[in-house]
């Protein structure tokens, strides 16, 4: 299906009727591909379910690889990063988010080599899902 966008000029010369039918379609196409580059990027999701991120070089390196781990290119996957660069929070929390949103039946167990830390991982993710099922 080709994409066809109007001019905001040819969009003033519709009749009124047919210029919100225009935008109303227009809103749903652009809601559609945003919902499938989320689904498809890592850090378009990570931007979408944390607004106020700061994007680094290096978030742009794990965020390719975890592409290419959803994609089944790569099947295993060591993040070696100095502490405070966001690894627990990209790998812990909003990976297992992303992979079950694109995919429910996949079955992910939060892992850490600390029970406590693996309780908050998992309430957190719980809550995530709450909100964004509303």
């Amino acid at each position: 299906m080709q994409e066809i966008l109007l001019t905001e000029e040819q969009i003033e010369k519709l009749p009124v009727d047919a210029r919100k039918e225009y935008r109303k379609y227009y809103l749903m196409l652009h809601e559609k591909k945003t919902k499938s580059e989320i689904n498809n990027d890592f850090l378009k999701f990570v931007k979408s379910v944390w607004p106020d991120f700061v994007e680094g070089s290096h978030h742009k390196k794990i965020s390719d690889q975890f592409n290419r781990l959803a994609r089944g290119d790569i099947n295993r996957l060591i993040i070696n990063m100095p502490p405070r660069h966001t690894k627990s929070e990209f790998a812990s929390f909003l990976l297992p988010a992303w992979m079950i949103g694109k995919n429910p039946k996949h079955l992910l167990t939060p892992q850490s080599n600390s029970h406590p830390f693996n309780n908050i991982l998992i309430r957190r993710q719980t809550k995530m899902f709450e909100i964004k099922s509303r």
